[in-house]
């Protein structure tokens, strides 16, 4: 079981330094075994540390929150999802200096968000999503940064992991806007217990910028039913009479679980992997959830209407 005690380094951190020491005077090495500090591990042997070993199983808990104050860089977080299965909500606070994000889970590439003030934004492919308030840019469209150094997240800051990558901003992944985005949304879903863990990468082409980004713990989307199995073209009369009760789900933006608003964003199952298809929906319920809802092909609610008798 690991122990917390007092160690002297003959270097400014664990990663730089030699050897580990007991005294202040650097004159008696500790004894050889594992030490760790900054979410770096190294062994001594003989009086003398070996290479550095990042601590793999530090990363951000779901239901926790990650504020940065970020450097040119790009900056890797393992986030952990525990076991439970449901809908992941991510949610980014952009701040103002461009950031890109993107999230591989299990194989796949996120790269959408949802924003209370602009709605669907994406990035073709697997491209991070980079976006801010224009005003700040420091003309990352188009641009190739040679060098920028990598880190990676040990549960409390980050470490320089000692290497660099060369990224080139995506003209069509850059979304500027002259206002605050407003706190954007990522869904991710995990319809199974494994696996628990996704990798979110931030990059940093500026020479600073700050983020917040919060993970919501995996959890089921509230439903709601609708009068029809699929939508209509348009806000057809008798719409809001029921033919078929059917279950969809919605991530609220705007809205509140179970109560779709427009911003809203409507899905097929509650794990949020498949987005309703566009068209018309009676929505059957008590007020306020009642009417006709307009979804485009993102999934997202784009208007709220009476029913036509």
């Amino acid at each position: 079981m690991a122990t917390s005690a007092t160690y002297y380094l003959n270097g400014p951190d664990l990663q730089s330094a030699t050897a580990v020491f007991t005294d202040a005077t650097l004159s008696t090495k500790a004894a050889d075994g594992w030490y760790s500090f900054g979410g770096f591990f190294r062994q001594q042997i003989s009086g003398v540390l070996t290479a550095n070993t990042l601590c793999n199983s530090c990363g951000l808990d779901c239901g926790s929150s990650l504020v940065m104050d970020t450097d040119q860089g790009v900056y890797n977080v393992d986030i952990n999802l525990g076991s439970a299965t449901g809908a992941v909500e991510l949610t980014f606070d952009f701040k103002f200096v461009p950031d890109g994000v993107k999230v591989v889970y299990d194989g796949v590439t996120y790269n959408a968000v949802y924003s209370a003030n602009f709605g669907h934004i994406d990035s073709p492919g697997t491209e991070p999503l980079y976006t801010g308030v224009s005003t700040f840019n420091c003309n990352i469209s188009g641009t190739t940064y040679p060098a920028l150094r990598n880190y990676q997240f040990n549960g409390v800051n980050f470490n320089y992991t000692g290497t660099t990558q060369s990224v080139t901003v995506n003209p069509l992944s850059v979304f500027l806007k002259v206002s605050s985005l407003g706190n954007c949304t990522m869904v991710i879903p995990k319809p199974n217990a494994t696996p628990a863990t996704a990798q979110l990468t931030i990059i940093s082409p500026c020479q600073k910028s700050d983020i917040t980004v919060t993970a919501a713990c995996p959890v089921a989307l509230t439903s709601f039913n609708t009068t029809r199995a699929t939508p209509e073209t348009t806000n057809i009369s008798g719409l809001c009479s029921v033919v078929s009760l059917t279950a969809y789900y919605n991530l609220p933006i705007n809205g509140f679980a179970g109560i779709p608003a427009v911003g809203d964003v409507i899905f097929q199952d509650a794990n949020g992997t498949t987005i309703a298809l566009p068209g018309f929906y009676g929505i059957n319920g008590a007020a306020p959830s009642t009417g006709v809802m307009e979804v485009d092909g993102n999934g997202v609610v784009t208007n709220i209407l009476a029913c036509v008798p």
